[in-house]
């Protein structure tokens, strides 16, 4: 790894912050494939993600949002800028009444469990037959 003018610059500016000069974003992605990009950042929490965004608003830095990758293609060009990873400090998942909240770091599959955790402790969510289903799908869309 060679270090660049734009991760030294983030690495002397925010001190802490987990940098990656010339990082491969193949393998950071479900496709296993594409090139590289000329910084990875990866905060460890919102704070650090504000001061992140701030620096990369001031310095005019071109970004992209990474959550876990999933159907996600780098172009074999790579990317001239930073990409800012939402790792494990990004991945709650929450439910509040019969809605999940995920961050932008949770997985597709832990969403999931959650959810189906959720439905199975709470069957009452569930209409009882195809057909109550219907008349209750029905009702709502009623004017």
């Amino acid at each position: 790894m060679q270090m660049n003018d734009l991760a030294s610059k983030l690495i002397n500016d925010l001190p802490g912050l987990s940098v990656t000069a010339d990082a491969d974003m193949g393998g950071l992605t479900s496709f296993c494939a594409g090139g590289r990009a000329d910084c990875l950042a990866e905060p460890s929490g919102k704070e650090e993600l504000a001061l992140l965004l701030a620096w990369l608003d001031r310095n005019k830095t071109p970004l992209i949002v990474l959550g876990n990758g999933s159907n996600l293609l780098f172009r074999d060009g790579g990317f001239r800028g930073v990409v800012v990873r939402m790792g494990e400090a990004f991945s709650s998942l929450e439910i509040s009444g019969n809605t999940l909240f995920a961050g932008a770091g949770a997985s597709l599959a832990a969403a999931a469990r959650k959810a189906a955790d959720f439905v199975v402790k709470n069957w009452s969510v569930l209409p009882e037959t195809w057909g109550e289903g219907a008349e209750v799908a029905r009702r709502r869309l009623a004017p």
